[in-house]
């Protein structure tokens, strides 16, 4: 039997030096498989960081990468900490 939990988030306002992005919304989703497992879904979309003001280059950390590599960074940081608590 699969039964399946989300979370959405928006927010309201990034911390742009820890986040370098805009308009940041997620949702996280679990569905359980079997007895034993579950399946975690997390998506998101956003903008970098000042999408309308800067010029590509001007702010080499705000850039379209900078964001890709943040978003990234904080999944894998949230994925192995959601399983290493389930996993004790």
């Amino acid at each position: 039997m699969s039964t399946a939990k989300t979370v959405d988030f928006n927010s309201g306002k990034e911390n742009v030096p820890v986040l370098p992005v805009s308009d940041f919304a997620a949702t996280i989703s679990v569905e359980s498989k079997d007895d034993k497992s579950s399946v975690v879904t997390w998506q998101a979309g956003y903008y970098r960081a000042y999408p309308n003001n800067l010029k590509p280059g001007e702010l080499p950390e705000m850039n379209n990468d900078a964001a890709n590599k943040a978003v990234e960074e904080l999944f894998t940081g949230g994925l192995n900490n959601i399983k290493a608590i389930v996993e004790k």
